[in-house]
């Protein structure tokens, strides 16, 4: 038995990390790490949301929120798309991790975190064009181009795991 944060849950697996029964769901228990519920409810009382769904869902809608955080306003609006910009960052970078590890074989699983760790670290490259662009057309603008862009990357890829393909 242990405890997940992003449930939170208490979780029953045998040695191998197999989940035998359904997360128990632990109301009003908060990690310090992650005081929100943390990044998403990932399991469900029969198991677990299909990580590749998750994972596509939250890099397509990060953009349009991106897009809408540059064209608001009002403080409270651009308050409240943050945080769910962020929730779906969250999303994003837990399930970025789990599906590395998942589909990696086991004897790989390091050389490939390592791989995703170098293409992580190529983050400073983003923000030096954003930083160009803006210092051209303004921050809003620039963050919102920027998110457009990322959506016309990301849509052939990450659009084909949102479908629901039904269970055998």
């Amino acid at each position: 038995w242990f405890g997940d944060e992003f449930g939170p849950f208490l979780l029953h697996t045998d040695a191998e990390g197999k989940i035998l029964k359904a997360p128990i769901p632990l109301p009003g228990v908060q990690s310090p790490q992650n005081p929100f519920g943390g990044a998403a409810n990932l399991a469900a009382s029969r198991g677990f949301v299909p990580h590749r769904r998750v994972f596509a869902l939250s890099v397509l809608v990060a953009p349009f929120l991106l897009v809408a955080f540059a064209a608001t306003r009002s403080p409270w609006l651009c308050l409240a798309l943050l945080m769910v910009i962020g929730a779906a960052e969250s999303v994003f970078a837990t399930m970025q991790s789990t599906l590395v590890l998942l589909s990696a074989p086991e004897d790989a699983r390091g050389g490939t975190m390592g791989i995703l760790s170098a293409c992580i670290g190529t983050q400073p490259v983003g923000t030096l064009w954003i930083g160009f662009l803006a210092g051209g057309i303004g921050v809003p603008a620039a963050m919102a181009v920027n998110a457009l862009f990322a959506l016309g990357f990301m849509l052939p890829v990450a659009g084909p795991l949102v479908r629901v393909t039904p269970r055998r």
